[in-house]
């Protein structure tokens, strides 16, 4: 999907469990405040045909609600979305490069998907990945390279797998900052309207430009700032206030 279908997916994902998260055109509009009303009316029309959403009409109002394929597909896009990550306890797979096959010489195609599920590489050869391999990426490695690679699990490290090594491979010290300053200022305009003071449009805008900003921090988000930083704001939470907001005060 394209940044403005994820950002209108974004905001219809059931993230508290909720089964009434939906996007309606008006908020659609106000989103992508810099597209036609025709371009958004064919985005969304997009999201439908390909199952991603379904509609449903009370009243007079037209609303868009995330299929279970447009969560998979969310979770596959957003990792930190997914409620699996509140079970981890710490699990790796890895991977062991040994023979390269004559389909992929040097392990070239192999190392790039690897790199594309954000894998950490502990040496020449050995990549790690947090949880377990996608479904996509497993099924690779099971049909091209079954006689070329080794592929493990890891329940816990002995000694010589840092927590250090995590949080610098990922970032997640900068993802965690930047959920909470993000957070902030979402806090800040929900309490400017709930005081009745409303918001100015150029306020408005900032709070687009608050939740473009988190939807590409939340692109490099693979799940672990929720599991090294307990304390700190999530993902799933700061998504929430941004709903909130999109069901109170940018749709009047």
């Amino acid at each position: 999907m394209k940044k403005n279908a994820l950002s209108l997916a974004m905001l219809a994902y059931p993230v508290l469990g909720s089964q009434d998260a939906f996007v309606t055109t008006d908020a659609a509009q106000q989103l992508l405040q810099n597209t036609t009303d025709g371009g958004v009316r064919s985005i969304l029309h997009y999201l439908s045909k390909s199952g991603i959403f379904s509609t449903e009409k009370i009243g007079q109002e037209l609303r868009y609600y995330l299929t279970d394929k447009g969560i998979e597909q969310l979770n596959a896009q957003f990792p930190a979305l997914d409620s699996k990550w509140d079970s981890y306890s710490g699990e790796w797979e890895c991977i062991v490069f040994q023979e390269a096959p004559s389909s992929d010489p040097q392990f070239r195609y192999l190392r790039s998907q690897l790199v594309a599920e954000h894998a950490i590489q502990l040496s020449r050869g050995v990549y790690c990945v947090p949880g377990s391999l996608s479904q996509e990426l497993y099924l690779l490695c099971k049909k091209m390279y079954p006689h070329s690679i080794a592929l493990f699990s890891i329940d816990a490290w002995k000694f010589g797998f840092e927590r250090s090594t995590v949080i610098r491979n990922f970032s997640l010290s900068d993802l965690a900052t930047a959920y909470s300053s993000i957070s902030t200022e979402v806090s800040q305009l929900l309490a400017q309207f709930a005081e009745g003071d409303g918001l100015t449009d150029q306020q408005k805008k900032v709070f687009i430009t608050a939740y473009d900003r988190f939807r590409d921090t939340l692109q490099e988000d693979n799940g672990l700032v929720a599991y090294y930083y307990p304390n700190a704001i999530s993902a799933r939470k700061v998504l929430s206030q941004f709903q909130s907001a999109f069901s109170g005060f940018l749709v009047k």
